[in-house]
Parts: C-alpha cells; sequence; structure tokens
C-alpha cells in the first residue's frame, strides 16, 4: 500500500468504528511520518490533515498541494 493508500484505510477504519479518533490521528502522523522526509513538508501535512482528508475521500490519490498568492492551500490534481 502507497502512503495515500494507507491513510484511506485508516479513515475507513476510524468510520467503521474500528479505531477512535486518537488512534486514528497517531496512525495517521506515523503513516506521514515514515513517508515525508521534508520536514516542512510533514509539518504541512500534519498541519492541514483534516483538508487533506477531504480531498482524498473525494477520491483524488494524485494530488498536487501549493500556497496560492494570497497565501491560502490550494489542492489539485496531477
Amino acid at each position: 500500500m502507497d502512503c495515500l493508500e494507507k491513510l484511506v484505510d485508516c479513515i475507513g477504519r476510524l468510520n467503521k468504528g474500528e479505531i477512535d479518533a486518537d488512534t486514528s490521528c497517531q496512525i495517521e502522523k506515523q503513516i506521514l511520518t515514515d513517508e515525508i522526509q521534508d520536514t516542512e513538508l510533514l509539518n504541512f501535512a500534519i498541519e492541514n490533515i483534516s483538508e487533506l482528508f477531504g480531498y482524498i475521500a473525494q477520491g483524488n490519490l494524485n494530488i498536487r498541494i501549493h500556497r496560492d498568492i494570497t497565501g491560502d492551500v490550494v489542492w489539485g490534481r496531477f
């Protein structure tokens, strides 16, 4: 499983009640830590995790993340 598939699986387990929110957050953080070596990107991903999951929940697995000129986070597909 790649990083996004692991995150989707974790969210699915949370939604099914198989794990609680605290456990889900810890698993998600570990998945991101294992995958992302760039600490700035890792911190960005963790800080924006709810927005990231909303995008993943829509079925978007190839994600481009950037800030626009106003500093707002923009999520897009490749």
